[in-house]
């Protein structure tokens, strides 16, 4: 098997990720404190983050505030004017310590993207079974 059909997952890989939170990166919270205020539970119980939606807080408050404020204060950054509690990312972060990049951080290959994703091995397959077939054929005249 050539290493090129085995390089997709390796290429391929997806890295921890959240949403970046411009507002909080220039405020200079850490990424730990951007992602307990930002990124939700998936479900209650359940430790895992939810990495494409993002609380529907006012950051810009939130950085005004501070970190400790805010965390202590919730409620005071809620918008609840607004009947969504969650929004989905308009960017995301990568974590890059493991992988500077990848097909997925390069494309942002996640979340309502992630279908396309799974669509370049096989666009890549289909590649090969036509240029076998063409060059092939030019290659025997």
């Amino acid at each position: 098997m050539p290493m090129w059909y085995l390089s997709y997952q390796f290429l391929g890989t997806t890295p921890e990720y959240w949403c970046r939170v411009p507002e909080l990166i220039e405020a200079n919270w850490t990424q730990e404190q951007i992602i307990s205020l930002s990124v939700p539970l998936r479900a209650p119980g359940d430790d895992r983050l939810n990495e494409c939606l993002m609380n529907n807080y006012n950051y810009t408050h939130a950085a005004v505030l501070g970190f400790n404020e805010t965390m202590n204060n919730v409620s005071a950054v809620s918008n609840t004017e607004d009947d969504n509690l969650l929004l989905p990312c308009d960017t995301r972060i990568y974590n890059t310590s493991q992988h500077e990049k990848s097909l997925v951080t390069e494309w942002d290959l996640t979340c309502e993207k992630r279908p396309l994703f799974s669509t370049t091995q096989s666009v890549s397959h289909a590649g090969t079974l036509v240029g076998s077939a063409v060059f092939g054929h030019l290659f025997g005249v």
